[in-house]
């Protein structure tokens, strides 16, 4: 006959279940604070955090969520060198350290202060095989159950890595997407800038080239009727041309004004006699 004691497989199913259902529905920070909190109460431990490695300092942790004796306290940061975690960090795997942890790193004041005895840690890698985080466990007892505690450590570290792979590819998109609103809004900022420019040049070039052009005109108007009846056909001729000019000048500009201003309004379909405006080039043409 063979024996088997199950009970210790049934605790460890039962604990996972356990710490399954209470990070299944959430994300983000939630899911981390629901993970630690779940996890330092399965395991009766005293503290839990899991922490990142900013991608711009990998000599540093910044915890995304603690939780110590058995509520979420405020996050911190730590140098990963003289700490447990560096050993954890270098290697892909699980650092165990069922006593003596605090004794063994004096220069982590931050073990020395919770009175860290017992230790486990496991590394989160992203898809590339990265170091991005940590999972950490720690006990002021010594740990008994080091099996125990690696697996479900382990378990949950994929899920960890996972959802801390997906809130830095979120914190991308937002960060994306305020460059692109910010970059927008320079280049609309820039093109409302330019067209106040045109408005003032278009203005400017309007006032002062219809000046001379009304005084041209206007000269023009003065001598026909000063010299009505001392020039010949010839000369109130070109009276009259440097007259219909001036006007017709003065037409262009305002043509090239409506031009500019084209672009900004909305568009107007209208029919054209090409034929009359073909006639009308022609007319322009000089003789010969």
């Amino acid at each position: 006959a063979i024996v088997r004691d199950v009970s210790e497989r049934n605790r460890s199913q039962a604990l996972l279940q356990h710490i399954a259902r209470g990070i299944s529905t959430v994300v983000g920070e939630t899911f981390f604070r629901s993970l630690v909190t779940s996890l330092a109460k399965e395991l009766s431990v005293e503290y839990c955090f899991i922490g990142e490695i900013p991608p711009h300092d990998a000599s540093r942790v910044r915890t995304l969520a603690f939780c110590a004796d058995g509520a979420v306290a405020p996050n911190f940061t730590y140098a990963i060198e003289g700490s447990p975690c560096a050993n954890v960090i270098a290697r892909r795997g699980t650092t165990a350290i069922p006593a003596g942890t605090a004794s063994r790193f004096p220069a982590d004041l931050g073990l020395q202060r919770m009175a860290v005895e017992g230790y486990i840690g496991t590394s989160l890698f992203d898809a590339n095989g990265a170091a991005i985080g940590i999972l950490v466990v720690m006990s002021r007892k010594a740990i008994s159950e080091i099996g125990l505690w690696i697996s479900v450590l382990e378990i949950f570290a994929a899920r960890a890595a996972a959802e801390m792979e997906r809130t830095r590819a979120e914190a991308r998109v937002r960060e994306l997407n305020a460059s692109l609103e910010q970059r927008v809004a320079d280049r609309t900022e820039a093109l409302e800038a330019a067209n106040r420019e045109l408005e003032s040049f278009s203005y400017s070039i309007s006032h002062d080239l219809r000046a001379p052009l009304r005084a041209i005109d206007g000269f023009a108007g003065i001598l026909l009727r000063e010299c009505e009846g001392k020039l010949d056909q010839q000369e109130l001729s070109l009276l009259n041309r440097i007259g219909d000019n001036a006007r017709r000048m003065t037409q262009l500009i305002e043509d090239l004004l409506q031009f500019a201003r084209a672009g900004r309004g909305t568009l107007n379909p209208t029919r054209i006699d090409m034929r009359q405006m073909v006639e009308s080039v022609i007319a322009d043409l000089p003789a010969g």
